[in-house]
């Protein structure tokens, strides 16, 4: 019997009641009453692979235009972690990129009292003054009151997402995001493919570089193997039973530790190679 198993490697995780994430969602923001806002679009497309989401993320605001594109990964029924890179499709008239991280975290569900869903960022920390400043003197001079008003919205400001539709989003892209080939160069978070004829493999974790206190939580077809698990030098090892067909296995850094980024290495062993 063969076996085949997906690596992904991503960031985060918690819990409450089961909800569609695909669809439209849709935040606005104000930096002072009066000013233009920044319209922020969140396309999200089918589940594939029982835990992967597909995503578009889209910046507005005047002429101004920001998009990238990203994977979601399911942690549980009310939680979505968000992907390292997000790839940008159009940054005009300056980019915006170099700040992405700052909307490294998870997607938690809510309803509102008026059963309206929503999605809430909690984003992880981020205390890098060298992050903070980068590409603030890049471009037009003009651009740099705009910029810290972008910036300071990833950095900082409270996101919640406002569910506008169920309309999946499609795009000739998705494939490359959820199902990459050798041919395709972006990485979005999906690691490696590997095919098995093993039922059980042998996982080993550990902290790679500096031990700074941190924690990862690991997931298995929707199903927590480990939750906020602390790592150090010392490998962590776990025999991890496979079920039959496909294996989606997601790594999320739950945490930067003392110091980003998170340094978790996951290594698995099959009975035909170490990955």
């Amino acid at each position: 019997m063969r076996f085949l198993f997906t690596i992904v490697l991503l960031l985060l995780f918690a819990n409450i009641k089961a909800q569609n994430f695909t669809g439209t969602w849709a935040f606005t923001y104000q930096s002072y009453p009066g000013t233009t806002p920044t319209k922020m679009q969140l396309q999200i497309g089918k589940l594939e692979d029982k835990m992967l989401y597909p995503a578009n993320l889209q910046i507005t605001k005047s002429d101004m235009i920001f998009n990238y594109e990203l994977l979601l990964v399911k942690k549980n029924s009310t939680q979505l972690g968000i992907g390292r890179n997000k790839y940008p499709i159009a940054e005009k008239p300056f980019k915006i990129g170099q700040w992405m991280p700052y909307l490294n975290g998870v997607l938690t569900l809510n309803n509102t009292k008026a059963g309206q869903a929503q999605l809430i960022l909690k984003r992880m920390w981020i205390d890098n003054f060298g992050l903070f400043m980068k590409g603030l003197d890049d471009d037009d001079e003009i651009y740099e009151s705009s910029k810290v008003n972008l910036r300071n919205l990833l950095y900082r400001e409270p996101i919640t997402l406002t569910k506008v539709n169920d309309l999946h989003w499609q795009n000739a892209h998705i494939k490359r995001i959820v199902n990459p080939t050798e041919k395709d160069e972006i990485y979005y978070g999906v690691y490696d493919v590997i095919t098995t004829k093993d039922s059980v493999v042998k996982l080993a974790i550990q902290d790679e570089q500096l031990i700074d206190a941190d924690t990862i939580t690991l997931i298995q077809n929707g199903r927590m193997i480990l939750n906020k698990h602390a790592i150090d030098e010392k490998k962590f090892n776990y025999a991890l039973k496979l079920d039959t067909g496909l294996n989606t296995l997601a790594l999320f850094a739950d945490n930067y530790g003392r110091r980003p980024p998170n340094t978790g290495n996951l290594i698995v062993k099959t009975s035909e190679n170490m990955y």
